[in-house]
């Protein structure tokens, strides 16, 4: 799979903190309300964010394994971690492994499973094997920032359809776990972990990107540069674009979808 630099990812890190469903997190919370610890494996780690952002909900004691790709980015968690201070007593370690093909050797005790924009980039096939693993290990899981096709600005820009079309269809491309089920995924993973016996809780957790900014202009261009691969919609039309969603638009919106599975 194609990398996501620590830079960007501290980027975005604040919008995913605010846009979580809270619904999706009080489900989490209540089934592990009478917890005393807690096992996590957070899988496509970055630079440990959801750490971050659910340790304080989860039981008072916390062993957390970070899994990604990329070893740069589980170093750079190890440097913001060391920096961070939530309420938990919290023992972390990291592994530096290739999901797409070492997902089931994952191992050691696991009663949540976490995953934060990552699962549009896997294929159905790659969430059947997430699920058929959190089912054999009895694991809840909390997949949240899925995409879910929606891409608009606020006031609407005439091209808002065009582009979240043809971005839904870069979406789609494999992105090393197979063909990606890219704006489906959240759907895709509810109805897989329901076929094996779990309650879903799901809600909406769209990127609201008011500020003009860095976060702002790296999601519209990296946006605008997937659309231009695909090639459908003139230079001119996507270049107008562009700049509407950076400095116009009120409001910049990306779609995202939450979830969590109990079993």
């Amino acid at each position: 799979m194609s990398g996501f630099s620590p830079a960007w990812l501290d980027l975005r890190e604040p919008f995913d903190r605010v846009s979580r469903d809270r619904n999706v997190l009080a489900a989490c919370i209540d089934y592990f309300r009478d917890g005393e610890s807690i096992n996590v494996v957070d899988l496509g780690a970055g630079t440990g964010s959801s750490l971050r952002a659910f340790a304080d909900l989860l039981p008072a004691r916390q062993s957390w394994l970070l899994i990604d790709h990329d070893q740069r980015n589980l170093a750079a968690s190890e440097d913001r971690l060391d920096s961070w201070r939530g309420s938990r007593l919290i023992e972390c370690r990291t592994r530096c492994l290739d999901l797409a093909s070492d997902l089931e050797k994952i191992d050691g005790p696991v009663d949540l499973i976490t995953l934060s924009a990552l699962l549009d980039l896997t294929s159905s096939d790659w969430i059947a094997r997430l699920a058929d693993l959190a089912r054999m290990r009895g694991a809840a899981l909390l997949a949240t920032i899925n995409f879910d096709g929606r891409i608009g600005c606020e006031p609407a820009h005439a091209h808002d359809g065009a582009i979240a079309q043809d971005f839904a269809t870069h979406q789609r491309r494999d992105k090393g776990f197979g063909v990606a089920t890219g704006p489906d995924a959240a759907r895709v993973a509810a109805q897989s972990l329901k076929d094996r016996g779990y309650t879903v809780t799901m809600g909406d957790s769209p990127w609201l990107v008011s500020d003009a900014g860095p976060f702002r202009d790296q999601l519209v261009d990296g946006i605008a540069t997937a659309v231009s691969e695909i090639g459908t919609l003139p230079r001119g039309a996507l270049e107008d674009w562009t700049a509407h969603a950076k400095t116009t638009a009120r409001r910049f919106i990306v779609g995202h979808i939450d979830l969590f599975a109990r079993p």
